[in-house]
């Protein structure tokens, strides 16, 4: 038989490398992809210039504290409506109304969605106390779905953003936060909200993510607010 007609044997090292290097290239993106987003050079969080603090029953809140409309946000940092509603709809809020003086925003945190809830509202009420609330429930929306909130992510992304990690990362394995959240989340439950985001507006509650202008029939929360902030005589 001619040696021409014999067919060269397949070289299964050369086989191999080429597996191992397509899944060295599969690993390094997923990796990569997974990165968590806290670039320390972005900024997150609203405008410092808007004045903030802490209410009498403890929670953070944005713009005028003598504001004639307060818009409360019951919200889930788990949950991807909210980080809709954070995205598509807050900035022309803080835009429009709490950055003119016209609106408080108070944010009132639950934990009940789903796995990553009870995590990032923990970790959220961390960066409170260190004065770095809106920031980081800003990073958290930016990471939801994208990474895990895992102890490690949740403490890099506090350093990150400048909080004491030593201090942040003692109240987050301490769990020092989670029963007055898990309570938080039960008196949430027990006056009627049971899905997130839920908006209240001077007492009148609106369920899901509501645009910022009117779509067909449907208020947008640019109308509501408007009409609270009438009613209120603004």
């Amino acid at each position: 038989m001619s040696n021409q007609n014999k067919k060269k044997p397949v070289n299964n090292y050369m086989i191999l490398g080429v597996v191992a290097l397509v899944a060295l290239g599969v690993v390094a993106a997923l990796i990569i992809s997974s990165r968590p987003k806290s670039d320390p050079s972005q900024e997150f969080g609203p405008d410092p210039a808007i004045p903030r603090g802490i209410t009498a029953d403890g929670l953070p809140f944005l713009g005028n504290e003598e504001a004639p409309v307060t818009m409360r946000i019951y919200e889930d940092l788990g949950c991807h409506n909210c980080r809709e509603f954070f995205q598509d709809t807050e900035p022309s809020i803080l835009e429009n109304f709490i950055e003119t003086g016209k609106v408080k925003l108070e944010i009132y945190i639950v934990a009940f969605v789903n796995s990553e809830s009870l995590p990032g509202a923990e970790a959220a009420a961390c960066a409170l106390d260190q004065d770095k609330y809106w920031e980081y429930r800003d990073v958290l929306f930016t990471n939801q779905n994208v990474v895990a909130f895992s102890r490690s992510n949740l403490v890099t992304w506090a350093e990150d953003l400048g909080l004491d990690r030593t201090q942040f990362a003692s109240c987050y394995d301490r769990a020092t936060h989670e029963q007055a959240l898990l309570a938080q989340s039960q008196r949430a439950v027990g006056v009627g909200v049971t899905a997130t985001p839920t908006t209240e507006i001077n007492g009148e509650r609106h369920v899901g993510v509501i645009s910022f202008e009117a779509e067909g029939t449907e208020l947008g929360m640019k109308q509501i607010l408007e009409a609270a902030i009438a009613e209120a005589g603004g």
